[in-house]
């Protein structure tokens, strides 16, 4: 691993720095504050989950990512970080001293003067094996190690909103540690605290402390299941694909699914615009509802016009024929084809299923047998599950033969997980769904 270089990648950037502690001024945002326009760029823009700001911490701290590394190398440095030990160096090695005398150092200062000037040989103050791996790290890195500036992240990552006309901000403990951080370097007279040193040592303690907790809080928002890397870059979206709420309906046959047809055509987007794009009279009765002419009509107007009605049908429930014409296109487009769902959590082969398209003329969620709940763990009672469309003729082939209770051979009729246990068994919604169909 390698230490960024903080000063070449803001000269390199060209990132702007934060001086105000500041959230608001009378034309809005602080242009110099932690949410500047500015420096951040516009709300709502690209460039402000982007653009980063800095710093100016006047005094110099150990890089906060190697502060523990470089504090637990040796005991010397320990003591050190306590006030516990002065030291002087001579020929490359660290030698304590009972008194201050001159030239001796101690505290965090003291540590930042050995690693900024390479004052020691690394390879004699330290001899334990073990701590090689953590020398090499510090050799590597030594013009990186202190940091007299240090970064502030994208304003769109920690941003503030307004609710109701009150204003409050998203991220308040990072947001709150930045302020810190910017106070704690403001309207301090450097000038006085370069003659008392132990004023100048609280001050970087202060200093290197804050920057400590903004490195912590920023990685444990990284990490865990909620994280940055796992809950948002992992976590992403799939094309062609949507989640839907579960509807019992047991006149839904066995390995088929009930989906209403504004969510069929943006499911199987790709073919529905082939279709109508091909097809004049298609082609102009859309283009007439969404006020263009038949020859403007563009493939990027046609997922525009999928995407709204299928977040609202209504738009064309007043116009019967155009919607009659809709459910043909999402036969045609589904007719032969595969979905595939699953219920999440995903736990085995058993978790995911292929089912046929039943084109349904309205509703907002997905209808299914209840003989099919059993095998997902699924109920009605506000479960939601994952609908991925099947494109290829080689996929669908695949999910029909392996997944689909309606065509599949035996490998789907027996639990992965349990010796000779059937998936599908009669039970719960099943039970309940029968019972009605037959009571007299």
């Amino acid at each position: 691993m390698r230490l960024k270089d903080i000063n070449k990648f803001i000269q390199d950037s060209q990132i702007k720095e934060v001086t105000s502690t500041r959230i608001f001024d009378k034309n809005g945002f602080d242009p110099n504050g932690l949410f500047s326009e500015e420096i951040f760029g516009k709300v709502g823009s690209p460039a402000r989950k982007q653009r980063f700001g800095w710093v100016n911490l006047h005094v110099y701290i150990i890089h906060p990512e190697v502060y523990d590394t470089i504090v637990n190398l040796c005991d010397i440095f320990k003591n050190m970080v306590k006030n516990e030990m002065y030291v002087v160096v001579e020929n490359g090695e660290l030698k304590s001293v009972e008194e201050p005398i001159p030239d001796a150092l101690t505290g965090i200062s003291g540590i930042i003067q050995i690693l900024k000037n390479n004052l020691v040989e690394w390879d004699k103050i330290c001899l334990n094996s073990k701590n090689e791996r953590e020398i090499k790290f510090i050799k590597e890195n030594l013009d990186k190690i202190i940091v007299d500036k240090w970064l502030i992240l994208p304003a769109g990552i920690r941003d503030i909103r307004i609710v109701d006309n009150k204003r409050f901000v998203q991220d308040n403990e990072l947001n709150n540690l930045y302020t810190n951080l910017i106070a704690s370097t403001q309207n301090v007279d450097w000038e006085m605290l370069k003659s008392e040193p132990k004023l100048m040592e609280t001050v970087v303690r202060n200093v290197q402390r804050i920057v400590n907790d903004i490195n912590t809080q920023i990685k444990n928002k990284i990490k865990g299941g909620n994280g940055l890397i796992r809950g948002k870059t992992m976590g992403k979206r799939v094309d062609y694909s949507g989640r839907f709420y579960l509807n019992t309906d047991s006149k839904i046959p066995m390995g088929s699914a009930g989906l209403p047809y504004n969510y069929v055509l943006k499911l199987f987007e790709l073919p529905a615009i082939n279709i109508i794009m091909t097809h004049d009279d298609y082609k102009g009765v859309i283009a007439h509802l969404i006020g263009k002419e038949t020859n403007e009509l563009t493939v990027q107007d046609l997922k525009d016009f999928f995407t709204k009605i299928a977040a609202d049908p209504a738009i064309v429930e007043k116009h019967p024929d155009i919607k009659s014409m809709l459910i043909d296109i999402a036969k045609q487009v589904s007719k032969d084809r595969q979905i595939v769902y699953k219920r999440d959590p995903v736990e085995n082969r058993d978790s995911w299923i292929a089912a046929d398209v039943i084109v349904l003329d309205k509703g907002e969620a997905i209808r299914l047998n209840p003989v099919d709940f059993p095998r997902m763990g699924a109920d009605v009672d506000g479960d939601t599950i994952g609908v991925y469309a099947v494109l290829s003729e080689e996929a669908n082939e695949e999910a029909r033969e392996k997944l689909n209770p309606k065509y599949a051979q035996n490998s789907v009729w027996y639990s992965t997980t349990s010796y000779r246990k059937i998936p599908y068994s009669i039970e719960l919604d099943a039970a309940a769904a029968i019972y009605r169909a037959t009571a007299s």
